[in-house]
C-alpha cells in the first residue's frame, strides 16, 4: 500500500489518472479506518484517528488539486478538516481545532472566487461553502466565536498583506 506522504510528495500534475483512483479509494479507507478509532473509547484511539485523519488530509490535498470531479475532491476536503476538527475537540484542542474550520472553508471561498477556474469547480466551492459555514456556526454556538473570529481575523490580514513583504 502506497503511503499517504508518497502522494503529497509527488509533483501533483505527474500522477496518471489511475494513481488518482488509488489516492481517492485510499482515502476513502482511511477515513473509514479514523472513524472507526474516534468512535472506539480505548486508550489511543483518538490518537490513531488524529494521525488517520491527517493522513487523509494530505490525500484529500492531492485530490482538491486533481481529481476530475471536484464535487467529490472538495467533499473529501472538507470531509477530512472536519473530522480533525472533531477529533481535535475531543482532545481539548479547540484552537486547532478552530483553525481546521476556518482553513476549509476560506479555501473554498479562494477557489469560488478565482475566476482562473473553471466554472464547474467555482460552483462546486459554492455548495461545500454552504457545509462549512454550518460548521463554523456549530463551532461558535457550542465553544464561541473568539477562536473563529481570531482565525479569520489571522486570514484577512494574511490576504492583506503586500506579497513579497516579509517581517
Amino acid at each position: 500500500m502506497t503511503s499517504p506522504e508518497h502522494f503529497a510528495q509527488a509533483s501533483l500534475h505527474d500522477l496518471p489518472d489511475g494513481t488518482l483512483q488509488q489516492v481517492l479509494m485510499h482515502w476513502r479507507s482511511t477515513i473509514q479506518q479514523g472513524n472507526e478509532h474516534y468512535r472506539l473509547m480505548a486508550p489511543g484511539s483518538l490518537t490513531q484517528a488524529l494521525s488517520l485523519f491527517q493522513d487523509a488530509l494530505l490525500m484529500a490535498d492531492v485530490l482538491l488539486e486533481q481529481w476530475p470531479d471536484a464535487d467529490v475532491a472538495m467533499a473529501a476536503y472538507v470531509v477530512s478538516h472536519h473530522n480533525l476538527a472533531d477529533t481535535l475537540l475531543r482532545m481539548d484542542e479547540a484552537d486547532e481545532a478552530a483553525t481546521h474550520l476556518c482553513v476549509a472553508h476560506e479555501r473554498l471561498e479562494r477557489l469560488r472566487d478565482d475566476f482562473s477556474q473553471p466554472a464547474s469547480r467555482r460552483h462546486a466551492a459554492e455548495r461545500h461553502l454552504a457545509r462549512t459555514m454550518a460548521e463554523l456556526e456549530r463551532f461558535a454556538h457550542q465553544h464561541g466565536g473568539l477562536l473563529l473570529a481570531r482565525c479569520m481575523s489571522e486570514h484577512l490580514l494574511a490576504q492583506q498583506m503586500p506579497r513579497g513583504v516579509l517581517h
